[in-house]
């Protein structure tokens, strides 16, 4: 739920305005089902290791930390490749900025 929460304002930015509740709709289930998932996951788990966390428990979120910081380094990539959208810096027009 932490790598998700990151991924939340870039919703509009990589989304058409008419599809952005669709979105945000999509993104939530998603989060959700891995939430209602890898309990189970980490059970089956625990339970074929002879009731023992590590290591195979402790090497499942090894790999799903190391995926997602594979998967945050390609959007990086991808973002720089496409015109950074994701990485663009927002400075709100200001007051200063109208009258110039």
């Amino acid at each position: 739920t932490g790598f998700i929460s990151v991924l939340w304002p870039s919703v509009p930015l990589v989304v058409e305005k008419r599809s952005v509740g669709l979105a945000f709709g999509i993104v939530t289930s998603m989060e959700n089902l891995g939430d209602a998932v890898l309990p189970l996951v980490v059970a089956a788990i625990y339970s074929y290791s002879d009731n023992k966390y590590i290591p195979n428990v402790e090497f499942l979120f090894t790999s799903l930390a190391v995926a997602g910081f594979l998967v945050g380094l390609y959007m990086n990539y991808y973002d720089v490749r496409h015109h950074s959208v994701l990485n663009r810096a927002f400075v709100p027009p200001t007051r200063f900025s109208e009258c110039a």
